[in-house]
């Protein structure tokens, strides 16, 4: 009787560190089971052949969880075209396999990539790794489809030299003129008006693009500040275009002066901090230089469109009419304000001019 509950007794422990075991490998597997779908990546390939000059590949792999995802990147690209490439960035979009597209933080492109400076025939590599949230989401990142998309293409016959950069401009028209050209320049950026005043030739605007967060930040703060990227330098989180504003200044021979000012902002903490915070960053201008190109663009075409009106103007103009007020000679200063400001070539001017004193 006494050995039979000696019996019984060894059993019960035997079932109970046997459950356990069990218990133990269970956990392992499942362990195992969850690393394995971690560590699961999706891969996607794009051929580039962009209109704007630029040919090549590029692999995207995404691995882990939506909520921290490791994206890695490699591929190449060339430059097609026979013109220097002062500065070139481009924007890579990806969607799941449903065709949804990621936007961490709100923001379209999952990576970015630049460069300055590349020659004609040159193939520029790209290779890089960042742990981007793409989602609060649990599930496994997908990546199954990318697109690259050029973002700003800026040609230029030598190369940019330090210092070059500048928040100032000069163009060949009257601030009123470019006045309204100028807000939808700014709008195209993704700038709201905040302050329009068209009397102070004065426009103040809030960024609506949102913030750009882990590596990609980075590259924005490499891209449009002064700020440190270093390895020893500041550990950088996020980064965001705080606001921008634009006065004009009419010049003496007819031209405009644009000033542009861009806010930059960066949450980083210090090496070796323990805090992160917002630091207001110093613009390195080349964000200034974009918005001052696409205005010296907006300037030509608005400087067109009054050339061309200012033509039509004069061709019904007979011996004896008024343009603007008063006798031939008001007249004939009209056509040599309109010349002096770069709205009549010479060939133009003489020949307004000489229709001007036809006799009908």
């Amino acid at each position: 009787m006494g050995g039979t509950n000696v019996l019984t007794a060894h059993r019960a422990v035997y079932t109970r560190y046997t459950m356990k075991i069990l218990r133990m490998l269970a956990g392992v597997l499942l362990a195992t089971l969850c690393l394995a779908s971690e560590e699961a990546s999706s891969f996607a390939r794009v051929k580039v052949q962009d209109p704007k000059g630029f040919s090549g590949t590029l692999d995207v792999e995404a691995k882990g969880q939506l909520r921290k995802a490791t994206v890695k990147w490699r591929g190449a690209l060339t430059n097609d075209s026979d013109q220097l490439i002062r500065t070139a960035s481009f924007c890579v979009v990806a969607k799941d396999k449903g065709g949804k597209i990621h936007q961490p933080r709100g923001q379209e492109c999952l990576i970015h990539l630049w460069a300055n400076n590349w020659a004609p025939g040159e193939t520029r590599p790209f290779e890089n790794e960042a742990r981007i949230v793409l989602s609060n989401s649990k599930e496994r990142a997908d990546v199954s489809s990318i697109e690259v998309r050029a973002v700003d293409i800026i040609i230029g016959n030598e190369a940019t030299q330090p210092g070059e950069l500048s928040d100032t401009g000069l163009l060949p028209i009257n601030c009123s003129s470019l006045w309204a050209s100028s807000i939808r320049v700014f709008a195209d950026r993704r700038f709201r008006p905040l302050v329009l005043d068209k009397e102070s030739l004065t426009a103040t605007f809030a960024f609506e693009g949102g913030e750009t967060a882990g590596w990609s930040s980075s590259a924005d703060i490499k891209n449009f500040t002064t700020a440190s990227t270093a390895f020893f330098g500041p550990s950088w989180q996020s980064f965001r275009v705080d606001s921008a504003s634009v006065y004009f200044q009419d010049q003496a021979d007819g031209h405009c002066k644009p000033e542009v000012k861009v806010a930059f902002s960066g949450l980083a903490k210090p090496f070796l901090a323990n805090n992160y915070q917002w630091y207001v960053l110093q613009s390195n201008f080349n964000l200034e230089g974009i918005l001052l190109r696409e205005l010296a663009t907006a300037a030509k075409t608005a400087v067109a469109t009054e050339r061309d009106k200012g033509i039509a103007a004069i061709s019904t103009v007979k011996l004896g009419d008024q343009l603007p007020a008063g006798d031939i000679a008001s007249q004939l200063e009209a056509l040599a304000k309109m010349f002096s400001s770069g709205l009549l070539t010479p060939d133009e001017f003489q020949q307004a001019k000489k229709k001007l004193l036809e006799v009908k």
